[in-house]
C-alpha cells in the first residue's frame, strides 16, 4: 500500500527509480521492488519514467495504480522498463503522458558496459487496465522494443489510449516478441497507423483475446 505522489526528478524516475548496482570489481544482488495496492501518482521526470523507472531490476505490482505521471522530454510516462522484468497483476496504469514514446509503459534493453552484458526487458500483463494514457510519439498505451525482449498479455484491458504516431494501444518494435492469449485491446487511437496494435519488424503470437473498435487517422 502507501502513496508515492507529487515528486519531481531532474533526470529519471519521478516517483521511484530502481537500479541494480554494478561495477567491474564487485557483484551485487539484483534490485527488487514489490508494491501491493497503493498508488504512484502525479509524479514527473525530465527524462524517462515519470512514475517508475526500472534499470536491470525486477518489480512486482499487485493491484494499486500508476496514475497521472509525466515524462516531460522522454519515454514511459507511467513506467519505464529498461533491461528489467515487470509484473502487472490487477494494476491500473492510467492517464500518464510521455513526450516521446510509451505513454503508459515503455520497455527497452539496457546495456551494462561495466559487465559487458545486455539485459533484455520482460513485461507481464495479467488482469491489469492500461487506460487513458497519451504519447506524442508511438505507443499511446504501451511501447515495447529491444531485439529478443518479451511481452505477455493473458488478461486485462488496454483501452482509450492515444498516440500521435503509430500504435494507439501498443507499439511492438524491432524483433520484440508479443504474446496475446486473452484480454482486450479496444477503443485506442493512433494519429498515423495501427490504432490498436502496430508491429514494426517484430513478432506477434495471438491465441486469444480481442482487438476491437480501434482507430487510426
Amino acid at each position: 500500500g502507501g502513496i508515492i505522489s507529487g515528486n519531481t526528478a531532474a533526470n529519471w524516475g519521478g516517483g521511484v527509480k530502481l537500479q541494480t548496482r554494478s561495477d567491474e570489481d564487485s557483484a551485487y544482488p539484483p534490485a527488487k521492488f514489490t508494491m501491493t495496492g497503493g498508488t504512484v501518482s502525479y509524479n514527473e521526470s525530465k527524462h524517462s519514467g515519470g512514475g517508475v523507472y526500472l534499470q536491470q531490476s525486477t518489480a512486482y505490482f499487485y493491484g494499486g495504480g500508476i496514475v497521472g505521471n509525466k515524462s516531460r522530454e522522454a519515454t514511459g510516462g507511467g513506467l519505464h522498463v529498461g533491461g528489467s522484468t515487470a509484473y502487472l497483476r490487477g494494476t491500473l496504469i492510467e492517464n500518464n503522458y510521455a513526450k516521446t514514446n510509451g505513454g503508459g509503459v515503455y520497455t527497452t534493453r539496457f546495456n551494462n558496459k561495466s559487465e559487458g552484458v545486455e539485459y533484455l526487458p520482460k513485461l507481464y500483463i495479467e488482469g491489469s487496465t492500461i487506460r487513458g494514457n497519451k504519447a506524442d510519439g508511438p505507443g499511446g498505451g504501451v511501447l515495447v522494443m529491444a531485439t529478443g525482449g518479451h511481452c505477455w498479455m493473458n488478461s486485462g484491458v488496454i483501452e482509450n489510449n492515444e498516440s500521435k504516431g503509430n500504435g494507439g494501444g501498443i507499439y511492438v518494435s524491432t524483433k520484440y516478441n508479443f504474446y496475446m492469449s486473452g484480454g482486450e485491446i479496444r477503443n485506442n487511437k493512433a494519429g498515423n497507423q495501427g490504432g490498436g496494435v502496430y508491429h514494426l519488424g517484430s513478432f506477434g503470437t495471438y491465441t486469444g483475446g480481442k482487438i476491437i473498435n480501434n482507430e487510426a487517422f
